[in-house]
């Protein structure tokens, strides 16, 4: 259900209603169970699937289900906004959508602020709807259908959904920008820095914690690789706590985005080697595979340590190097076969 509503094929708020401080604390703890679950995964397959999983579970955080629907309520009532039978201003879009914060807060809220804040600089409705589309990929089909549950057409004005043009109120753009803070809070918070900050009183020891923050900060540098995986490495011990498996997932996707960003054809064939051992020592670090370490431990030896008596870049050496690349590839393959048939099955 989580990887689903990620993709927007089913939605949160598909026939059902809930308070926020519900969603907020089954998120929490949807993410201890899942860091319990990773930890005790038998199998390479079962940890991998379930570290696909965790990037799209929201963090969660049960305390600040209730500030929601409070929130939203404070800033309508210091702005005379209208809210039921309370007079004041009227705006459609704010009353439905309180309306949906109230009975189906959702991840999807974070993109609607950001598009209202977008609409309350400009004052052309057009940018809400650009916004909230380019953020969570919602169409406006997509914000009508969100009256399906819970508060259809509170407003009794034939309004669909949140599809409708809201009222310029530039007034409310600070508070707005606060409750921004709070939804991210809730639903969101895992970035990168989030989780760094997340983690503090977590991490094994001070001298990760500095690294997470020096891993934030040269993030985007193809010399963060290595400090990746020596992070990575002093995390395992606490990955049995939600918000370091969730900063471990994070690191790992920030990895491959590095490396998928580095020129190639600008490396030498010692660096290239390099750069493999350093993918595989992290890929070994997800999948705790016995076959994996193996055709790394072969890659190591020829690489780093011992040639089998064969002179480094000479034929002998390629063949040996050129096998243990081999026997890693279809270890890797193999892996992304299984998993892409068992997601291609559901």
């Amino acid at each position: 259900d989580l990887r689903l509503a990620n993709a927007k094929a089913l939605e949160w708020y598909r026939q059902r209603g809930y308070q926020p401080k519900d969603m907020a604390h089954v998120q929490e703890a949807l993410g201890g169970v899942m860091a319990a679950a990773v930890s005790g995964a038998t199998t390479p397959l079962i940890r991998a699937l379930l570290r696909m999983s965790v990037l799209a579970c929201p963090r969660g955080n049960a305390s600040g289900g209730d500030a929601i629907r409070h929130g939203i309520l404070n800033i309508m009532r210091n702005h005379g906004i209208k809210e039921g039978h309370r007079p004041g201003i009227e705006c459609k879009f704010i009353e439905q959508w309180h309306q949906k914060l109230h009975t189906n807060s959702a991840p999807d809220d974070i993109a609607i602020c950001e598009g209202y804040l977008a609409f309350l600089s400009s004052g052309n409705p057009d940018d809400l709807f650009r916004t909230v589309w380019e953020r969570a990929k919602l169409t406006r089909e997509d914000l009508a259908k969100m009256a399906g549950c819970g508060f259809k057409d509170h407003t009794k004005s034939g309004a669909s959904g949140l599809n409708v043009n809201p009222v310029h109120l530039p007034k409310l753009y600070n508070d707005m920008n606060g409750y921004l803070g709070l939804l991210k809070h809730v639903h969101g918070g895992t970035g990168l820095f989030d989780l760094c900050e997340a983690c503090k009183g977590q991490y094994p020891d001070h001298g990760a914690e500095c690294m997470a923050f020096e891993v934030f900060n040269e993030r985007d540098s193809p010399h963060v690789l290595g400090k990746i995986i020596d992070l990575r490495r002093k995390l395992e011990s606490a990955l049995w706590k939600r918000d370091i498996l969730m900063l471990d997932v994070l690191l790992e996707d920030q990895f491959r985005m590095v490396v998928e960003r580095t020129d190639w054809g600008n490396l030498g064939r010692d660096d290239l080697i390099g750069v493999l051992v350093c993918m595989l020592r992290d890929l070994g670090l997800s999948r705790r595979d016995v076959s994996l370490d193996q055709g790394l431990d072969m890659l190591l030896r020829l690489a780093h340590g011992d040639h089998g008596q064969a002179e480094r870049w000479g034929a002998e050496w390629c063949k040996l190097m050129f096998a243990a690349c081999d026997r890693v590839a279809v270890l890797c393959a193999g892996l992304a076969d299984e998993v892409a048939e068992l997601l291609q099955g559901c």
